[in-house]
């Protein structure tokens, strides 16, 4: 069983690369054209240790702590809005540069993704197993990931990193006259096929002093085992952390039972787990109990261990639970689209500088990242949740007679995480403020 932590829920993020390039000349090659890698002598290929069972379980926790310090960070920039986020879609760009990188640049990537030494092999591997096994998980839920490598047509990716976007990523490349109106609206185009038409527009404009862009694009559609009662939502009180109040159309469900959902209660909170489909993936729900925690106060204590924790303690629910939880729907504001801040925050400082060493993306050249830019929305309603994430990052030149009841009331700001049940590993997560 999979289980999802929901914090975002659709993104978009992308890299943009620009420097001086060694270039052809050929100024008529068509938007879309398949990318030719170059054709030197790729560096010395050093044998890697591969993806193992340990590792692979390692890695799961890794990610999650990659995971629940970038929602900290951003929610800390956040000015208290709700906030949707991919930490699955913003790692698989991250790893994607790392099979580029080296030196201090690559050790950077490792330590801010939570890998430690990870062997580029073992990486890429992992990677593509969550692509190759994320869809297959539960036929009745939809999780759809998808990349893709862009090259100015100037200039060449290097064979050895185009042939393991291929392998690993199974990652689309073309190479795309970036000047051109043309190359934005294929970009966008993309990013509005692999979101099911969430993201129609991921970029808004496009440089010419761009050489490169790496984009992963992920879409999440699940019904709830035990959805709400339409005929139930209406307008409620949401009390926010200032003191302040609005009104929030709120979904109800007074005999929310099944035996994959899930309930936990501690003195400071209490947490739902609301599974999707035949229950491999879920949103969990965790809810400060008022004037005793916080959402900040929750965001504090999550990393892998406590997440993992968590799932042990979340159990089917002896009583009924009667669950209240507002209808929302969340896209990433212009000021949070920008994860370049905080990736530089949580440590990958020489990726966005001169100092960048990214020799093994594109033949002849090393240039810096300009912008990882993340795009998400999440819509949650009576039926279920539909999300979409887009990121890249781009290079730029320089039962009882009398049953005791359960009230969980998400009538004040709380997290939400969409995650695997099984493994653990968190896909969407974000925090509600109203």
């Amino acid at each position: 069983m999979k289980t999802i932590g929901f914090l975002a829920s659709m993104f978009g993020a992308v890299l943009l690369s620009s420097s001086l390039c060694s270039c052809s000349n050929d100024d008529n090659e068509p938007a879309g054209t398949p990318v030719t890698p170059g054709g030197d002598t790729p560096p010395e290929v050093v044998e890697e240790t591969g993806l193992t069972e340990e590792l692979e379980s390692v890695y799961n926790q890794d990610i999650n702590d990659f995971a629940f310090n970038a929602l900290r960070t951003l929610a800390a920039r956040n000015d208290g809005s709700s906030l949707v986020f991919s930490p699955v879609s913003a790692a698989s760009v991250l790893a994607m540069l790392n099979d580029g990188a080296a030196g201090q640049t690559r050790q950077e990537l490792l330590s801010v993704l939570g890998f430690g030494q990870a062997s580029t092999k073992a990486l890429n591997e992992y990677f593509l197993k969550l692509l190759v096994t994320a869809p297959e998980a539960d036929p009745t839920t939809t999780l759809h990931l998808a990349n893709a490598v862009f090259a100015d047509k100037d200039c060449t990716f290097r064979q050895s990193f185009i042939e393991d976007m291929n392998q690993f990523y199974h990652a689309e490349s073309a190479a795309l006259d970036f000047a051109s109106p043309a190359a934005i609206e294929y970009i966008n185009s993309w990013c509005e096929r692999q979101t099911e038409g969430l993201i129609p527009v991921f970029l808004n404009a496009l440089s010419p002093d761009f050489r490169s862009i790496l984009l992963n694009a992920m879409y999440f559609r699940g019904k709830w085992v035990t959805p709400f009662i339409s005929k139930s939502t209406s307008s409620r009180t949401f009390y926010l952390e200032d003191g302040t109040e609005k009104e929030v159309d709120m979904m109800y469900n007074d005999k929310w039972e099944g035996n994959l959902n899930r309930y936990c209660e501690t003195d400071s909170f209490q947490a739902v787990r609301m599974a999707y489909g035949q229950g491999s993936y879920a949103m969990t729900v965790i809810l400060p109990k008022k004037d005793v925690a916080t959402v900040s106060d929750i965001l504090g204590r999550l990393n892998a261990g406590s997440w993992q924790e968590l799932g042990s303690r979340l159990k089917r629910p002896s009583e009924l639970l009667s669950i209240g939880l507002p209808r929302f729907t969340i896209t990433t504001s212009d000021a949070a689209e920008n994860l370049s801040g905080v990736l530089q925050s949580m440590g990958a400082a020489t990726l966005f500088s001169s100092s960048a060493e990214l020799p093994g993306i594109l033949e002849g050249i090393n240039l810096p990242v300009s912008e990882i830019k993340q795009k998400a929305i999440i819509r949650v309603t009576e039926e279920g949740t539909e999300a979409a994430v887009v990121t890249g990052s781009m290079i730029l030149i320089d039962d009882p007679d009398e049953p005791v009841i359960i009230y969980f009331r998400a009538d004040h700001p709380f997290v939400y995480v969409i995650s695997d049940v099984n493994t653990g590993v968190v896909y969407f997560a974000g925090t509600y403020q109203g």
